[in-house]
């Protein structure tokens, strides 16, 4: 295809994306619950509705009334009894730190206090694991040090006695971070994403590359259709922003490109209807049967993640 016929169509969503990261360098549903969820980092409320995407930016603080229900990554967290716990979402992991009463997820067993249910954001397994209760509290936030703090230091204190006793060993595990900090604050800017997580967590165990695939073109599809620019802007390749603006170019380069995609005029038109969708064998790209023609969708594996790279009329 010429330069002059990529020109007249709709702006090809790889072109949208390296010209939004280049600007970026220069410019440098759930029932009703009485959970309560608050930022560690200052302590605000949020609504049960958005602790999905808040999470993928700072640690959060969940206060849930016994038989409270709520949804965390696509999985129901439920409250036996009046509970608090902290939740941490990584790159790999989601871990609910539970400092008081207990909690559980319906897949999975239940954690009291100064346990943790750690859950891998590529597989169905729930562990239960114990939390060093001194390592949360030198690390607490004044947000989270307001709500958690009393639970914390009894932790600390009860953990401290069953050392002395021989019966308490902690574990040597960190969830938040497997790697060096700052390659995990790159990955989780991307990993950590509500779309992301849900495809990294129902194509587990899916072993064809095309199925995977497929997963990330009907997200991308749906979202542009409903016109749900955060979830088109998770699912857009990350790699142009990394490479020229970091983690910090992530978020706002995206947003910016998902925002050119909604504004296309012509692009609204080819998607309008949805599209028959041909997924190639080796899962790298969608060919989509459109009113306006066919045009190729090609991905971008990352990370156990796949994210959409670009949008050109086919050859």
């Amino acid at each position: 295809m010429t330069t002059a016929n990529r020109q007249k169509g709709p702006a090809g969503l790889n072109k949208v994306i390296l010209w939004v990261a280049l600007g970026v360098a220069a410019g440098a549903a759930g029932s009703a619950t009485a959970a309560e969820f608050t930022r560690a980092g200052d302590g605000s409320s949020l609504a049960a509705d958005a602790v999905d995407r808040a999470m993928a930016g700072d640690s959060l603080v969940a206060s849930l009334e016994g038989g409270d229900r709520v949804s965390i990554a696509d999985l129901s967290l439920v409250a036996d009894e009046p509970s608090r716990a902290m939740l941490v979402l990584s790159s790999e992991f989601l871990t609910v730190a539970v400092t008081s009463g207990r909690l559980r997820f319906e897949e999975g067993p239940s954690a009291g206090p100064g346990q943790a249910l750690l859950v891998a954001l590529d597989g169905s397994r729930i562990q239960r694991l114990a939390f060093n209760a001194a390592r949360l509290s030198a690390s607490l936030s004044p947000g989270a040090r307001s709500r958690l703090g009393a639970d914390v230091e009894l932790l600390v204190a009860a953990q401290r006695r069953a050392a002395f006793w021989g019966t308490y060993q902690p574990l040597r595990v960190n969830a938040r971070a497997q790697g060096p900090a700052a390659v995990e604050v790159q990955r989780q800017a991307y990993l950590a994403q509500p779309a992301i997580v849900a495809q990294r967590r129902a194509a587990a165990g899916e072993a064809s590359v095309a199925a995977r695939g497929r997963m990330a073109v009907d997200a991308f599809l749906a979202a542009y259709a409903r016109g749900d620019a955060a979830t088109l802007a998770a699912l857009l390749d990350p790699a142009p922003f990394m490479a020229v603006g970091g983690a910090a170019a992530v978020e706002q380069g995206r947003s910016l490109a998902a925002a050119e995609l909604l504004a296309d005029d012509r692009l609204r038109a080819l998607l309008a209807a949805p599209p028959a969708v041909a997924m190639a064998e080796d899962g790298a790209s969608a060919l989509l049967e459109t009113g306006g023609g066919r045009w190729r969708l090609a991905l971008a594996p990352r990370d156990r993640a796949i994210f959409v790279q670009s949008l050109e009329p086919a050859s």
